[in-house]
């Protein structure tokens, strides 16, 4: 069951002594997927990161030992995550080291099926775990999905994993798992029966617009990244949105409340990417880890605030030798002049701490 109150201990103690208690965590730049919608697949075949200088199992347990009390969420992703054979060791890790660990939420392509659902039967069977939350990509149904993520019967790995896990988390509890699709001008004309299939199974389900923004992107200019823009892609989210609201969020349920803000909060940021859509706490609630070690503001604004191998693997630290450049990342975010953008891993604690300084906005984005 998720524990709201060391949820809501996290979120005061973090605003009060002015730490994060949310970190976005890559493990890897390894990926089996092709998409058309994201270029990490590319960074090692093309040689432009160094796969050998990834951060080791013991590395990311120096990390978790030395995080302040107030992080209690952590938001793992990739890279494809199962692709690191340590990838159990490193969640185990997570588990047991990071002080008060409430919830853990990490995304799947279901290509390699059978390695996924091991993975969760090993993870899932632990006893003393925070909440975990699973997310299986599926970008549409049957040859769309196999189309925009480039993998030839990955939709149907994909959906035998999910299934399977699925099994998972009820046999052992604590856990769940819902689909993540992405939206963009490749699949937004043909995803609404599958939207129709996820919802009538009541199988939850989170959308986002695709974004051509540095995490999908690394290392390439903003002049080589493809436009994955298109009109129509606002209107189904509004499709979708309407959809789910009607038949799948419950107003009773605090994930539903935040997930159904977002979703208003994507619609709004697609009517103006060039404003922020409520002020953004990264570099406050919340920072981004790379798998190399590096910290950030967030994966979309790499400005580089140091690398937790020279400060002993502590993120306080870190933070604290580089005050004036997180600092100035804040000032920058603030001015609305980082990259701006609206994606569920900044999101929804931009919307909590909206929403804790401010009352009155509770109902509102």
């Amino acid at each position: 069951m998720l524990k709201y109150h060391r949820i809501l201990r996290g979120i005061l103690s973090g605003n009060l002594r002015r730490r994060p208690y949310r970190l976005n965590v890559s493990l890897t730049n390894l990926c089996d997927s092709r998409c058309k919608t994201c270029d990490i697949w590319q960074i090692y075949p093309q040689k432009r990161l160094p796969l050998r200088e990834e951060l080791t199992q013991d590395e990311f347990q120096s990390i978790f030992r030395r995080l302040p009390s107030s992080v209690m969420w952590v938001s793992f992703s990739g890279g494809e995550p199962h692709l690191r054979k340590d990838f159990c060791g490193i969640m185990e890790s997570s588990f047991r080291d990071i002080r008060n660990i409430a919830m853990v939420n990490v995304p799947n392509n279901g290509i390699k099926a059978d390695r996924c659902v091991n993975d969760w039967k090993r993870l899932l069977a632990i006893r003393r775990r925070p909440f975990v939350y699973i997310t299986m990509s599926l970008d549409g149904e049957g040859a769309v999905h196999d189309e925009v993520r480039g993998v030839e019967g990955n939709y149907e790995s994909a959906v035998a994993a999910f299934e399977e896990i699925d099994a998972l988390c009820k046999q052992h509890g604590n856990a769940a798992i819902g689909i993540g699709l992405t939206i963009s001008k490749f699949n937004f004309d043909r995803i609404m029966p599958f939207v129709h299939q996820v919802i009538d199974k009541g199988i939850s389900l989170k959308i986002e617009a695709a974004d051509s923004g540095d995490l999908y992107y690394q290392g390439q200019d903003a002049d080589e990244r493809p436009d994955l823009e298109h009109e129509g892609i606002r209107d189904v989210i509004s499709e979708i949105y309407a959809l789910q609201n009607k038949r799948q969020w419950k107003w009773s349920s605090p994930i539903d409340f935040l997930t159904r803000n977002h979703v208003r909060g994507a619609l709004r940021f697609l009517d103006n990417p060039e404003k922020l859509v409520i002020p953004c706490r990264a570099a406050h609630s919340n920072y981004a880890i790379d798998c190399y070690g590096n910290v950030n503001p967030c994966f979309f604004f790499t400005t580089g605030l140091g690398n937790v191998r020279k400060y002993d693997y502590d993120l306080c630290r870190l933070l604290e030798s580089q005050r004036k450049k997180v600092q100035k990342a804040q000032q920058t975010i603030k001015d609305g002049k980082c990259p701006r953008c609206w994606h569920v891993c900044n999101s929804i604690d931009s919307m909590i701490d909206r929403k804790l300084r401010k009352p009155w906005t509770l109902f509102n984005v």
